[in-house]
């Protein structure tokens, strides 16, 4: 957890992250600066999904931002001081899973789909600490959809998933969501409070902290499944269209 040390008043404070919402209006304002140019991300997604119902147009454009956009470390777009806009991800047509998930959010919803990034926790990078609010302990991104409210999950890093599932380890693992608000809600509750401790001579981190825990700009949660019911081998299927035979392949 990284601190911050300000001083005030004669006195120094150290500023840290103490809640879940303070994860999420940092994620909410990444989010804005990727999704700031989209006129290209618009027009591909409705090449794509044409006259397809939610679900297919959901589970089409999954695929093409998948598999037709190569994958790259992140690296490449954040050694500049901006984040790269989805336009510009969709023109180089490449990105992490990460940049991918920014870019497939706003083609679904430039089709009216509900969508939202949620961001998990990967139980192979160690334990996960609730009390510690960090990014960095969720930090798969999950792109969840809901259609005639049944939720889709679209895992942008798993190449072998089928579209709506998400992979099997992160069964019932720690998540974020936040609202899309999250940065301007954060920024204007932290100037109210400043208005109300410079009239009342009271310490503004101090009121900021405890404004800031009953907010509801975040929610922190499992994701879906059992991981006590995981089955312990994967099967593979090809059919032949010609003469119907059917070759199935299990391994443990």
């Amino acid at each position: 957890m990284k601190g911050l040390r300000l001083e005030y008043v004669r006195n120094w404070i150290w500023w840290y992250r103490q809640h879940w919402n303070q994860v999420a209006s940092t994620m909410a304002a990444v989010e804005s600066r990727y999704l700031r140019e989209s006129e290209r991300a618009v027009a591909q997604a409705a090449e794509i999904t044409g006259e397809l119902s939610p679900a297919a147009a959901a589970d089409a454009l999954y695929l093409f931002v998948r598999d037709e956009l190569g994958s790259i470390d992140s690296e490449y777009f954040t050694r500049n001081d901006a984040a790269p806009s989805v336009d510009e991800i969709l023109e180089i047509r490449a990105g992490s899973s990460a940049e991918k998930a920014y870019l497939l959010v706003a083609m679904l919803r430039s089709r009216d789909i509900d969508a939202d990034l949620v961001w998990a926790h990967d139980s192979n990078e160690g334990g996960f600490f609730r009390e510690y609010p960090n990014w960095g302990q969720v930090s798969t991104p999950m792109v969840r959809v809901s259609i005639d409210r049944r939720i889709h999950w679209y895992d942008l890093g798993c190449a072998p998933c089928a579209p709506g599932n998400a992979r099997p380890r992160f069964a019932a693992a720690p998540a974020l969501s936040y609202r899309a608000d999250s940065a301007e809600r954060d920024e204007q509750l932290f100037e109210d409070v400043w208005v109300t401790a410079t009239a009342k001579r009271q310490n503004p981190f101090a009121l900021y902290f405890r404004a800031l825990k009953v907010e509801e700009w975040s929610d922190l949660f499992r994701m879906p499944g059992d991981p006590r019911q995981l089955a312990g081998w994967t099967e593979e299927c090809a059919v032949d269209e010609e003469s119907g035979a059917t070759l199935r392949l299990r391994s443990k």
